[in-house]
């Protein structure tokens, strides 16, 4: 989960880099702006990630099981965040925010 997350952070980092490099021509090169996208690229999914694990630690923590009379059985092999829990949002809701962010910028 946290990984995922990390990867559309760090898109979003490249886009906001695209748009200092291409709109804001001047300063934005700056060594300074590599710490702040690592802080973000990596930084940014953690809050997301931690509520998550907070609220439904069962489903983050839960052993592979071939018994039909686990709720978790239909969910094993196709998705790792439950859809009917609600634990998907967590990882959809900052996915569509960083995306719709990124496409604001660089559009």
């Amino acid at each position: 989960h946290y990984f995922f997350l990390s990867v559309f952070t760090w898109s979003l980092c490249e886009g906001v880099l695209i748009y200092n490099l291409l709109v804001k021509v001047f300063g934005a090169n700056e060594k300074k702006w590599i710490y702040i996208y690592t802080a973000l690229g990596w930084g940014l999914p953690i809050p997301a990630v931690v509520v998550s694990v907070a609220i439904r630690h069962e489903v983050y923590f839960r052993r592979a099981s071939f018994v039909a009379s686990d709720p978790f059985y239909e969910y094993i092999h196709a998705c790792w965040l439950p859809p009917h829990l609600g634990v998907i949002w967590a990882f959809i809701g900052p996915m569509i925010l960083i995306v719709a962010v990124t496409g604001v910028l660089l559009f």
